[in-house]
């Protein structure tokens, strides 16, 4: 600080509240770099938890792919691939009207013909055949060229 007498710029004689203003603005950015550091760091997270847990349910460990998806979900509750991922380990186990949920939430992140068709397969196995064909619709209504496959035994 200069002494008094001294030239002081119009600005500098403002020093305490320019000073204050300079140091609330690099906090705010410090704060503003951590929020964003955090952030990708929890989607390497999540996108390494996603990793395992496709592993785990590609290895029929369903029950731990479901308990690796849901901290991921816990790391980011918008990872509409952790919600796809545990719905179709649940599914795997017979826990069809749980997944159901878990396709809801995905598809309500993301609306994606992968998602639906699976959602599709679930409402089908609960003989739920209009929603199954509603959500067929809608895959062929997003993309008009989508394979819808008929893997289902007649009942």
């Amino acid at each position: 600080m200069k002494e008094r007498g001294e030239f002081m710029h119009p600005i500098e004689k403002r020093g305490v509240t320019m000073l204050n203003l300079t140091w609330m603005t690099k906090l705010l950015f410090i704060g503003i770099v951590q929020i964003l550091l955090i952030s990708c760091s929890n989607k390497t997270e999540v996108r390494q938890l996603n990793e395992l847990g496709f592993s785990q349910y590609n290895s029929e460990e369903y029950e731990k792919a479901i308990l690796t998806f849901s901290v991921a979900l816990e790391l980011d509750e918008k990872s509409h691939e952790s919600y796809n991922g545990r719905a179709l380990a649940k599914k795997a186990m017979g826990r069809t009207k749980e997944a159901l949920s878990d396709y809801d939430r995905a598809i309500q992140i993301l609306e994606d013909t992968v998602y639906l068709n699976s959602r599709a397969k679930a409402k089908f196995d609960l003989d739920d055949l209009e929603g199954a064909v509603s959500d067929y619709s809608r895959c062929l209504e997003l993309n008009p060229n989508y394979y819808l496959p008929c893997r289902y035994p007649k009942k």
